[in-house]
C-alpha cells in the first residue's frame, strides 16, 4: 500500500499561514504585555509613551541623533505656560526638547503634525510685565524630576502643580522614589547649569534648600532635581 503524501503545493501555504499566524499573535500579545506594565508603572508608560511620540515625529523631520530628547504632553495647565514660546499650543499637544541642539519641537498627536519648532536661547529668569501676576519663566522648558525621599506618598505630583504654577516653562520629566527615604528637608539641586534665580523661585515655591546632590543619589537626565523631604506637607499646601 502506498503510504499518503500531502502535496507541497499544500504544504506551502499551510506553513505559510501558520508562521503569519505565529507572528501576529506574537505581535499582539507583546504589546498587550506592554499594555498591562504599563499601567502598573506610570514611569514606564511615560517613557512608551515618549518614544511612541519621538518615532512619529521622526518621520516627518530629521531630529538630532546625539542627544535623547525630552517630551512632555501638555495639559490644561501647562497649555496656559507654554504659551510664552509657542502661541499655538493646546492641550494634548506634545513638546519635544532637545536640549544640546537648541531646539523645541511642538506636535500635535491627533492630527499628526508638527506645528512649530524654535531655536531655544539660553535659559534665564523673565521677570512678569508691570502689574502682571508675580510669576516667573524660563525662556524655554527647564527638564526637572521630583522624587520622593520622606514626604507623604503622592507628594511629588502636587510638589509639580505648585512649582509650575510659580514657574511657567517647566517640564516635570519625571517623578518617583529617592533611594533613601529619611530626608527631613526638600532639597533643589542644579544638574545642568541652571541660574541660581530659577532654582531660587523653586526652592521658594515648596519650602526647599538648594544644595548638592547627595553621593548615594543618582542624578537623572533633567535639568533639575526637587527631593521632597519630611517637612514637605500636602496638608499645609
Amino acid at each position: 500500500m502506498t503510504p499518503f503524501r500531502v502535496p507541497l503545493f499544500v504544504i506551502i501555504p499551510v506553513s505559510v499561514v501558520l508562521v503569519i499566524s505565529l507572528v501576529v499573535s506574537g505581535y499582539f500579545a507583546w504589546h498587550a504585555y506592554e499594555f498591562k506594565q504599563s499601567r502598573l508603572d506610570p514611569d514606564r508608560a511615560a517613557k512608551l509613551q515618549a518614544e511612541r511620540i519621538v518615532s512619529r515625529v521622526s518621520r516627518l523631520m530629521d531630529m538630532p541623533s546625539t542627544e535623547r530628547a525630552s517630551v512632555a504632553v501638555l495639559g490644561a495647565r501647562s497649555d496656559e505656560q507654554y504659551r510664552d514660546f509657542f502661541s499655538q499650543a493646546i492641550p494634548g499637544d506634545a513638546v519635544i526638547i532637545f536640549p544640546q541642539a537648541r531646539r523645541a519641537i511642538l506636535y500635535r498627536d491627533s492630527i499628526d503634525r508638527i506645528i512649530d519648532i524654535v531655536t531655544l536661547a539660553s535659559a534665564e529668569r523673565v521677570s512678569p510685565p508691570s502689574g502682571a501676576q508675580e510669576k516667573s519663566v524660563v525662556r524655554y522648558p527647564l527638564r526637572m524630576a521630583i522624587l520622593n525621599g520622606g514626604a507623604p506618598a503622592g507628594s511629588e505630583q502636587l510638589a509639580g502643580e505648585i512649582i509650575q504654577d510659580a514657574i511657567a516653562g517647566l517640564i516635570p520629566e519625571y517623578a518617583g522614589a529617592a533611594k533613601a527615604n529619611n530626608y527631613t528637608r526638600t532639597i533643589v539641586i542644579n544638574l545642568s547649569g541652571v541660574p541660581e534665580t530659577v532654582l531660587e523661585d523653586v526652592a521658594r515655591a515648596i519650602g526647599g534648600t538648594i544644595t548638592t546632590l547627595p553621593s548615594y543619589e543618582t542624578a537623572p537626565d533633567t535639568d533639575f532635581l526637587v527631593i521632597l523631604g519630611a517637612d514637605f506637607s500636602m496638608a499645609s499646601r
